[in-house]
């Protein structure tokens, strides 16, 4: 009936007709025979725009953009006025990333049509990618002023100002959402979200539970509430993931930051087995097999722990550090006899001071060592048996030619087997320059038992706040006679520069340049007491006896449940019974300060 009617029609009538045809064989699906209706009209009418409008919209949608262009562009010849093609033409500018004139599209096609929702929508996307806030802004606001009725509106606008730097505008946007909708949780997530990112946790945490009300089935706020506890609430963090888990099964990411926290609550076991899991969703998770080395490690596996040891070398994060990775082969502890071995120190001062220590044993295998470290280290190890040349990390690189293996220094002890029955030089392998030694004699009270003290670490380690204790915990300590307490800290605040002196502290930290001082200094101390920092490593190597305060969640080196160390025998461990109870560890620190005082009396 229909082919008959546009059969006996007028040829503008048959024109409209087809297109008519055409629009329902789109709406079914039937593409070609839309595209057919939509060209009989265009032969019918060479002037019905709307059927190549229609034209572009089907080639557009079949995946021919530039016969859909062309398609558009004819149609606006006929009719200017076509606010819909001017946005489908800017759709396509956009897809090849030609956004300055899809911008000039959208522009017109919201002029023609100012009610023209999508429009106004991709011409704030567009703003977005040429760097115009103000125009994104202004688009993606009057796209909600027409669809008021839609919060993910104005979580868009919230987001737009967020990633334009205007923080407090976005939260104050965030906040409208929350009010206008209280019971959508995206609402709350992303004002949680902000409070985060600026420290508000309590205001955070508020948040994100009631995401969580509005939405129980809604993982990323579990996510965030764990990020938020990793470090003071960790079996808060393990709920959190494990929610988390349940509603992402097969995120290797959440496996992974589960099974970190729950290392960090020394449940090794149940650790190892989550990072597997992660690892078994994805075998190339770097971080997740770095952590399940680390877990291995700390229960006292070094065979499997230094095998996965090296995936911290792989970290995307991590990569910068090791810059002469891939330039030459990396050694795998055999023999190199004839070769030059690049050694390369890495992380802390206090990982390269505790490993140096293999640097004769490598020496025994192969030619030529070089050895790049920190130049605040180049005093202390001058000379050190193992190195053939010693040089400074700031220092050009080493020119790829100069050296035939490479090998970061963490490495090393997985290629020589080490285990906790053959770890070697545990004592007595670093040692003071004479001269500096000399210098530091007439600032040390000699009628007194000498004690250095640290009570802080690098405020850009990622885990400071958890090893690091106030100088507040050593109060009770410094008041015990017949001791002298000397700061040993480079680094001391104005705050706590006031408070040793009250505390009758020697400062010696204006003193201390570079390591080969801070060895000067500990060889005048009978003691050294220090939380875990290089310095407390610094003194264990040269033999001193030393004790060393632990946070809850100790590095993979400390081990668990040991008051001994086997890096270092006259090391002594004390570990918090309590997330962040120093004054725990004050307490016995105080009770053998005052052993040790007895027994001085007595000999």
């Amino acid at each position: 009936m229909e082919e008959q009617i546009v059969h006996n029609s007028p040829p503008d009538e048959k024109s409209q007709h087809y297109c008519h045809l055409g629009v329902m064989s789109q709406k079914i699906g039937n593409y070609p025979g839309a595209l057919r209706c939509f060209k009989n009209a265009i032969q019918l009418d060479p002037g019905n725009s709307e059927a190549f409008f229609r034209c572009g919209v089907i080639e557009q949608k079949i995946g021919d953009k530039r016969k859909a262009s062309q398609y558009y562009r004819t149609a606006l010849e006929q009719n200017p006025l076509l606010a819909e093609a001017y946005n489908n033409l800017g759709t396509i500018l956009q897809g090849s990333k030609d956004y300055i004139t899809a911008k000039s599209y959208f522009t017109n096609a919201v002029k023609i049509n100012p009610d023209f929702v999508e429009a106004w929508h991709n011409l704030s996307e567009v703003c977005k990618k040429t760097g115009d806030w103000n125009g994104a802004i202004e688009s993606m606001e009057k796209v909600f002023s027409l669809r008021r009725d839609k919060p993910v509106i104005l979580i868009a606008i919230g987001d737009l100002l967020y990633d334009s730097g205007k923080i407090s505008d976005a939260l104050s946007k965030y906040q409208q959402a929350v009010e206008m909708f209280p019971e959508y949780a995206l609402a709350h997530f992303k004002l949680g979200f902000c409070h985060a990112e600026d420290g508000r946790h309590e205001m955070a945490t508020i948040h994100y539970n009631d995401a969580i009300r509005c939405n129980p089935d809604f993982p990323e706020p579990y996510i965030n509430l764990a990020k938020i506890f990793e470090l003071d609430f960790p079996e808060k963090a393990v709920s959190c993931y494990r929610k988390a888990v349940a509603l992402k099964p097969k995120d290797a990411e959440l496996y992974f930051c589960l099974g970190s926290v729950l290392r960090d609550l020394n449940q090794l076991q149940q650790s190892i087995t989550v990072t597997r899991k992660a690892l078994h969703i994805n075998p190339s998770h770097t971080n997740a097999q770095f952590s399940l080395a680390e877990s291995y490690l700390l229960s006292g596996d070094f065979s499997n722990g230094w095998r996965a040891y090296d995936a911290r070398i792989v970290r995307k994060d991590c990569q910068w550090q090791y810059r002469y990775l891939g330039q030459r082969p990396m050694w795998d502890g055999k023999p190199f006899h004839g070769n030059t071995l690049l050694v390369q120190s890495e992380q802390g001062f206090g990982d390269t001071i505790q490993f140096v220590r293999f640097m004769p044993f490598v020496k025994k295998l192969g030619g030529k060592v070089i050895f790049e470290t920190d130049k605040s280290l180049l005093g202390l190890l001058g000379g050190f048996p193992g190195i053939d040349h010693l040089r400074s990390n700031v220092a050009e690189p080493v020119n790829p030619k100069s050296f035939d293996l490479y090998i970061p220094l963490m490495s090393i002890p997985g290629r020589l087997g080490i285990d906790l029955s053959n770890i070697p030089y545990k004592t007595n392998y670093l040692r003071p320059s004479e001269r500096k030694t000399a210098e530091f004699r007439a600032r040390i009270d000699t009628k007194k038992i000498s004690v250095g003290i640290v009570w802080a670490g690098s405020h850009l380690h990622k885990r400071d706040k958890l090893r690091s204790c106030s100088l507040k915990t050593f109060e009770s300590i410094t008041t015990i006679p017949g001791f002298r307490f000397y700061s040993l800290q480079k680094a001391i605040t104005d705050e706590d520069r006031l408070k040793a002196q009250n505390m009758s502290i020697t400062l010696l930290g204006d003193f201390l340049e570079e390591f080969s001082d801070t060895a000067a200094a500990i060889h005048h101390m009978d003691l050294v007491i220090s939380v875990d920092t290089s310095v407390a490593h610094l003194a264990a190597a040269m033999g001193k006896p030393t004790w060393i305060m632990l946070h809850k969640s100790p590095d993979f080196r400390w081990l668990t449940d040991r008051t001994d160390s086997p890096w270092y025998p006259t090391a002594k461990l004390y570990r918090q019974e309590r997330r962040g109870d120093w004054a725990g560890i004050a307490g016995l620190i105080k009770r053998d300060l005052l052993s040790l005082t007895v027994e001085r009396r007595t000999k």
